[in-house]
C-alpha cells in the first residue's frame, strides 16, 4: 500500500508537466551542497484548492493560504486538527483573494487582504484586531484599531501582496500595483516608502517579503534572481543578483536560522543571511508540478506543489 501511494503521488505531481520539455539544469557553484529531491521521500499532509503559500510558526503550526476560497488554513503542530480563518467578504475578518501573510508568533496573524486593498491583523481565532487600508500612492494611511463593528472595515486603493512584522512591532508591506514597499512603525506612521526609483531598477518586480533571522528584510523579485535587503526602517543594505540553481526569479522565500530559503518553481536555495552566499540547493523534479511555496523546521521541509501540502526530511 505504501509503494502504491508513493507511485500515485509521483504521478499526480508529474501530471501537469508530463508532456513539457525540460532543459538541463544549470551547474551550481563549486563547494555548494546540491541535493535532488526524490518524490518517494515526500509525504502528503493535506490537499487544498490552488494553495499559494505555506508558513510555520514557532509552535510548529502550519498555515496554508487558499486565495481562491479567501481562506487561511491552520494545521496543528501534530497535524491532527485543522481550522480555517477568513471567508469571502469585505467585513472585518473577511478576505478577498489574499496574497500573503505572516503568522508572527501564532497569537496574531497578519494578512495581505489584496482584493480589499488592506492589511488585517487577526487573533488566532480570526477576529479582527486591526484593519489598515493601503493606498496605491503616497496617501495618508488610516489604521482602524480595533474595528468598531464587523461592518466597519474600510478598504484601500492599493493591492498589498505581502506583509511582514518587524522586531519593534512595526510592519513592512509590499504593494504590488505601484510597486512599492511601505515601512511603518508600531503606530503605523510611514517611516519610508521604497519604489523602483530607489532600487535603480526600472524593471523591479517584487514578489514577496522575508525577515531573516538577523532582522533584515529581504524583498525577493519575481522575474529575476535579485534581492533587495533593507533594515527595519527601509535603509538599503544590498540590492544584488544571487546565484540561483535555476533560471528566473523567486516564487517565495522563508527564514531558516541564520539563512534564507529562496524558492523557485523547480529549486530551493539556502543562502547565508549575512553574506548572501549559497549554502545548499535542493532540486525539485522538472517533470513534477512546480513549487509555489516552502518553509522549514529543523528536521523537515514543507512544500506546496500543485494542490498538495508536502513534507520531506531535511537532510
Amino acid at each position: 500500500m505504501v509503494i502504491f501511494m508513493g507511485a500515485l503521488l509521483a504521478a499526480a505531481l508529474m501530471w501537469p508537466a508530463a508532456h513539457a520539455s525540460s532543459t538541463p539544469p544549470k551547474p551550481v557553484p563549486r563547494g555548494v551542497d546540491t541535493l535532488h529531491i526524490r518524490l518517494a521521500a515526500v509525504d502528503t499532509l493535506s490537499t487544498f484548492e490552488a494553495p499559494t503559500a505555506v508558513r510555520r510558526d514557532a509552535r510548529g503550526r502550519l498555515y496554508v493560504l487558499e486565495p481562491s476560497r479567501h481562506r487561511l488554513h491552520v494545521l496543528s503542530a501534530n497535524r491532527a486538527e485543522q481550522h480555517t480563518i477568513g471567508g469571502a467578504g469585505a467585513n472585518a475578518g473577511q478576505l478577498r483573494r489574499p496574497a500573503g501573510f505572516d503568522p508572527t508568533n501564532g497569537q496574531a496573524l497578519l494578512l495581505a487582504d489584496t482584493g480589499n486593498g488592506r492589511i488585517q491583523r487577526l487573533d488566532a481565532s480570526g477576529r479582527a484586531l486591526e484593519v489598515l487600508p493601503i493606498p496605491y500612492r503616497e496617501e495618508t494611511l488610516t489604521p482602524v484599531y480595533p474595528p468598531s463593528s464587523s461592518d466597519d472595515a474600510p478598504t484601500g486603493s492599493g493591492r498589498p501582496r505581502a506583509v511582514q512584522s518587524t522586531a519593534g512591532s512595526g510592519l513592512v508591506v509590499l504593494e504590488s500595483d505601484a510597486p512599492a514597499v511601505w515601512y511603518l512603525d508600531r503606530d503605523r506612521a510611514v517611516v519610508r516608502r521604497l519604489d523602483a526609483f530607489d532600487t535603480r531598477f526600472r524593471d523591479w518586480r517584487p514578489q514577496t517579503l522575508v525577515r531573516s533571522g538577523l532582522g533584515a528584510l529581504w524583498v525577493l523579485e519575481a522575474e529575476q534572481p535579485r534581492v533587495l535587503i533593507t533594515d527595519a526602517l527601509g535603509s538599503i543594505i544590498a540590492h544584488r543578483k544571487l546565484q540561483a540553481p535555476a533560471e528566473g526569479g523567486f516564487v517565495d522565500g522563508f527564514a531558516s536560522g541564520a539563512a534564507v530559503g529562496l524558492v523557485q518553481p523547480h529549486a530551493i536555495a539556502l543562502v547565508d543571511a549575512e553574506t548572501q552566499q549559497p549554502r545548499r540547493h535542493w532540486r525539485w523534479p522538472t517533470a513534477a508540478a512546480p513549487l509555489q511555496s516552502a518553509t522549514a523546521s529543523r528536521d523537515s521541509l514543507y512544500l506546496l506543489a500543485g494542490p498538495h501540502l508536502l513534507a520531506m526530511p531535511r537532510q
